[in-house]
């Protein structure tokens, strides 16, 4: 046995203490990485929510310009058959 005034003594004791500090900074470390990772999967649920919100808005404005496209088409089309047939009716006029 050692005398507490001994020299192996007080390096043993250095030793435990280095190694309760150790085991201690280990299990701070993984209650940290712990904490740490249950951030992240918050953080990724979060991002795949806002992901799928993002998706749901691109498809609404998809379908509203292919809607307002169909429109522009559609106006288009009634503006060239206009100006037909005001070309038909200015013929006619010349002709008669």
């Amino acid at each position: 046995m050692y005398l507490i005034s001994g020299k192996k003594t007080r390096a043993g004791l250095a030793y435990c203490t280095v190694f309760a500090g150790a085991i201690f900074a280990f299990q701070a470390a993984r209650a940290y990485d712990i904490g740490v990772e249950a951030d992240l999967k918050y953080s990724r649920d979060a991002l795949l929510k806002q992901r799928g919100e993002i998706q749901l808005a691109v498809a609404r404005k998809t379908a509203q310009i292919a809607e307002s496209q169909s429109e522009v088409d559609r106006l288009q089309a009634y503006l060239q058959d206009t100006d037909r047939a005001l070309r038909n009716v200015d013929l006619a006029l010349r002709g008669n």
